[in-house]
């Protein structure tokens, strides 16, 4: 007998009703068999503590309670917690005015009779009042009983408990005291005592029976016509109807409550045969009917109700006695459960298509634990096919993962025990040595915690992995070229590309911009792998080219060259990736797998790194080129100004001559200079002066010009032309004529010949010299214009000289009014302006040069910005007798239109608003002209 236990006492109850750890340890292997045992215990465990009857459960050495029923708690007003644990003596002990001082003494001789004889002991009523437990005085109530005592024996004899049973009749007592029959109870013997009681007792409790039940009866019927007409399920009483034999079977509606109509679709059917209610109905549900009278036993069935385009799940039972013709049914239309059980179905075979079908690793797991509780290995009860792929475990459902050799490491085991304790899912990346792979896995609990049930969905990421590296390279690569230059790209290109995508091949073809060629250039192959042919260059070469015309990278396999791969050594894939302008990066591999989509991006972002890393190193580089120029421009700029300078002062051709030269090669722009004079006559040209270079070069320099010379020398070309004539690299023009040889050997590495010009009047060619290669047109320009103003200024100072020799007029002019632009400004700053000179230019108006008096540079510069007409004034020079400006002006200026009409201008001041000219001007002049 199993007896639940609540006592201080579980191990000995357990011990003895079989449930002990040492039997589950034993049983360990059949968890199934155990969980019905327990449940099998609770159920009589509930039972008992619910029967009616007043009945305690001891030990049978110290009468220690053990259970007790809910009837008894109730009688003797205590509470189960209360007296489980504690003796029956410790919790009913003897009242101290207790007129019967033999209840306590009987019932312990009682309890040890049956302990000593094994046998049930009856004794008589007994007067034993209880502890009345909601008294404030700890008075006790008075209580006659009726006990009786009975052993209860285990497999070897002995006595495991006693049940203590016991009739309050505390009210057939005070009845017969009322009655003055008490002394009744006294004659009685123990057996007499207990029959008289019981008689009295049973009598009473019949005639109240009789009156419960007629009230059970009246309650439980109008419960029923209240469940009847309330409840959900359609409800229906049919009876079977006589018929003859030949006619079929059929049953009328006796009753049918209101949701009958609501599940079956069908109305008004009480006192209808069921073929009228429902004509086309089929005769199984006849046979169903019949089958329930015929058996008397239940049917549960369900059936598509065709006329209503329902299905009905139905429980049909027979009414009444065995002789009735009446059967119950209780139905429920279950179409919609039905259809949700269909669309259930459905989705679990998607499901299980899905699970069949996806790439990604799939199985559950059952987790083995030692004893204690630490995970050791786990058990695959499921998997999908493409576990055996990624994991290479065949076969392996039923199997741990130790039985199937796979050495994966304490770590899974601890990860996945985790999730089946702790029910947390995790997600982690997980490296398998013996495998290579790197996996990503979605763990999670699947059912019950104590199933250790773990579902497991993972995928192989090793490409991903190596992907990320790769990228984590690609970008430290990136950094690294962020400081490399040109040459240092195209070197390290092809290495980087085999350490970034590791494949055995690598070459860079370049496109040189200047000449429009496309060769191949570095290249690297491994030395497991065959060397590449000549064939296979020229294929891969001729692809490359297409590659770098597309703008595209192009993915190739060998046959595409070759005819197909020699071995399997020798080059199987290749990629062609473009690098804009900068030409065409190859990789190439001896696997025989294609290149995946991966490695073919990842190709592409090398390509775009090398390509932005060169497009800015060229950048930088031509960045650094055109600040060169600039600086170069700048440097030229401030040379011709000097020379300007020293122009208007001059006052011969040599003295000009010698000043170009001087400032020419002293400047760290140019190594020599020298400038030849044309003799027509002789159509020769002959050195005149020259600064940076030895008499003996010179002497080489003299040149006639005829047919042979014109075409290969800058010089005679720029006499006959007019024209400036550059030659960017010596050491580039071998036909450079004249003297190559001896002016490579001088440091000379390019020559610029500007034609000394003056309206149409030729004065001669200047030869520049410079170290380094000469590309910038802005450079060649300024000199075109500085030999214009070299032709010019030689112009005026001849000019002058044949004035000097011929009869002139001094004219000395004076005008108020600021008509020039000149004029405007020293009129507005109210200072002193001389005027130092003119320098004519191509096009435009003559520079002015003139000194200023009385006023700053900064205070002239802020007073011309107010003139229109002057587009440029430049501070050349800032002396104490005065600041010397250049000016360049839209309009005329005095100074040019007295030059103009043929005038030298000796003196010109602006000073105080007037103007004061001093010009010679010839004999012949017409004087008014110049008024």
């Amino acid at each position: 007998m199993a007896i639940p236990s609540y006592s201080k006492t579980d191990e000995r109850i357990e011990s003895k009703t079989g449930l002990t750890e040492n039997n589950n340890s034993e049983r360990a292997d059949d968890d199934r068999k155990d969980a019905a045992a327990r449940a099998t215990e609770a159920t009589f465990r509930q039972l008992f503590e619910h029967v009616p009857e007043l009945y305690l459960i001891v030990e049978p050495d110290d009468y220690e309670i053990v259970a007790v029923s809910e009837a008894y708690l109730e009688a003797t007003m205590t509470e189960r917690a209360e007296i489980i644990g504690d003796t029956l003596f410790e919790v009913f002990p003897a009242d101290p005015e207790n007129p019967d001082p033999e209840g306590v003494p009987r019932l312990r001789k009682s309890l040890d009779r049956v302990r000593s004889t094994g046998k049930a002991d009856v004794m008589p009523i007994t007067y034993y009042p209880i502890p009345d437990r909601e008294s404030e005085d700890s008075e006790f109530e008075e209580r006659w009983w009726s006990p009786t005592n009975s052993p209860v024996f285990n497999e070897a004899g002995g006595i495991d408990y006693i049940i203590h049973r016991v009739e309050d009749v505390t009210s057939i007592v005070r009845q017969l005291q009322a009655d003055g029959e008490d002394e009744l109870l006294s004659r009685l013997d123990t057996c007499d005592s207990h029959l008289a009681t019981d008689v009295m007792l049973r009598g009473r409790e019949l005639h109240r029976a009789k009156e419960q039940a007629r009230e059970r009866l009246r309650e439980s019927e109008r419960k029923y016509r209240t469940l009847f007409e309330s409840i959900d399920e359609g409800f229906c009483i049919i009876e079977k109807v006589e018929t003859d034999s030949d006619d079929p079977i059929d049953f009328r509606y006796v009753e049918a409550n209101p949701a009958f109509t609501e599940q079956s679709g069908v109305d008004n059917v009480v006192g209808k045969t069921m073929r009228e209610a429902i004509p086309d109905i089929s005769e199984e549900w006849f046979d169903v009917y019949n089958t329930v009278l015929q058996t008397g036993e239940a049917v549960r069935f369900e059936r598509e109700f065709s006329s209503e385009g329902r299905i009905l799940e139905l429980y049909a039972f027979h009414i009444g006695e065995r002789n009735s013709k009446q059967v119950g049914v209780i139905f429920t239309d279950i179409t919609e459960r039905k259809e949700t059980e269909k669309a259930l179905r459905r989705s679990e075979e998607r499901y299980r298509t899905l699970f069949e079908s996806i790439d990604e690793g799939f199985c559950i797991v059952e987790m083995l634990f030692d004893e204690n509780k630490d995970p050791v290995d786990y058990r695959i009860i499921e998997a999908n096919p493409a576990f055996e792929v990624l994991t290479g475990l065949e076969n392996a459902e039923g199997k741990t993962v130790n039985e199937l050799g796979a050495n994966i490491g304490q770590e899974w085991y601890e990860r996945y025990g985790n999730v089946a304790l702790s029910g947390e899912s995790i997600r982690f990346e997980q490296y398998v040595e013996d495998w290579d792979c790197w996996f990503d896995v979605y763990a999670f609990r699947l059912g019950d915690p104590q199933e250790r049930k773990v579902a497991i969905l993972f995928n192989d990421i090793t490409n991903q992995r190596e992907l990320q590296t790769a990228l984590e390279r690609l970008n430290t690569i990136s950094r690294e070229l962020m400081n490399a230059g040109t040459q240092e790209i195209s070197t390290r290109s092809v290495d980087i590309a085999r350490d970034v995508l590791d494949t055995e091949y690598a070459a860079l073809w370049r496109y040189d911009e200047t000449t429009g060629e496309f060769r191949h250039g570095t290249s690297h192959t491994d030395p497991d792998i065959e060397e590449i042919s000549s064939e296979l260059l020229e294929g891969l070469s001729e692809q490359a080219w297409q590659a770098f015309i597309d703008n595209e990278i192009n993915v190739e396999n060998g046959d595409s060259f070759t005819g197909g791969p020699s071995s399997e050594s020798s080059l199987q894939q290749y990629i062609l990736v473009p690098l804009s302008r900068h030409g065409v990066l190859c990789i190439g591999s001896a696997q025989a797998e294609p290149f995946d989509d991966s490695t073919i991006g990842l190709a592409g972002a090398l390509g775009s790194t090398i390509e932005a890393a060169w497009d800015r190193a060229k950048g930088e580089q031509q960045l650094a080129q055109q600040n060169e120029e600039l600086a170069r421009l700048n440097r030229l700029n401030s040379l011709i100004r000097e020379i300007d300078q020293a122009l208007v002062q001059a006052d011969s051709v040599e003295e000009i001559d010698r000043a170009v030269c001087e400032r020419l090669a002293e400047s760290d722009q140019y190594q020599f200079a020298w400038i030849g004079e044309h003799d027509s006559a002789t159509n020769t040209i002959t050195p005149r002066e020259w600064v940076g270079v030895d008499s003996g070069y010179v002497e080489e320099l003299k040149t006639t010009i005829d047919e042979t010379t014109t075409t290969r020398n800058p010089i005679t070309t720029a006499i006959r032309t007019h024209d400036t004539q550059v030659v960017p690299d010596l050491a580039t023009e071998t036909e450079f004529a004249p003297a190559r040889t001896a002016t490579l050997e001088r440091g000379a590495r390019s020559c610029i010949s500007v034609p000394l010009v003056y309206e149409e009047s030729l004065y001669g060619v200047l030869s520049v010299y410079a170290t380094q290669p000469q590309s910038d047109e802005r450079n060649h320009a300024v000199l075109t214009e500085l030999g214009q103003t070299i032709g010019h200024a030689i112009n005026a100072v001849e000019t002058r000289a044949t004035l000097h020799t011929d009869r002139v007029v001094e004219l000395t002019l004076q005008c108020r009014e600021p008509t020039t632009p000149l004029c405007r400004l020293a009129e507005r700053l109210g200072c002193t302006v001389t005027l130092e000179g003119l320098v004519h230019r191509s096009e435009g108006e003559p520079d002015v040069f003139f000194t200023v008096k009385g006023s700053s540079p900064e205070t002239v510069r802020a007073a011309s910005t107010q003139s229109v007409a002057i587009e440029e004034l430049r501070c050349i020079d800032e002396r104490d007798t005065g600041s010397l400006f250049r000016l360049r002006s839209s309009e005329p200026t005095l100074s040019s239109m007295l030059t103009k009409q043929g005038a030298v201008i000796r003196t010109l001041t602006i000073e105080e608003g007037v103007t004061t000219v001093v010009v010679d001007i010839s004999d012949m002049a017409a004087v008014r002209e110049f008024y």
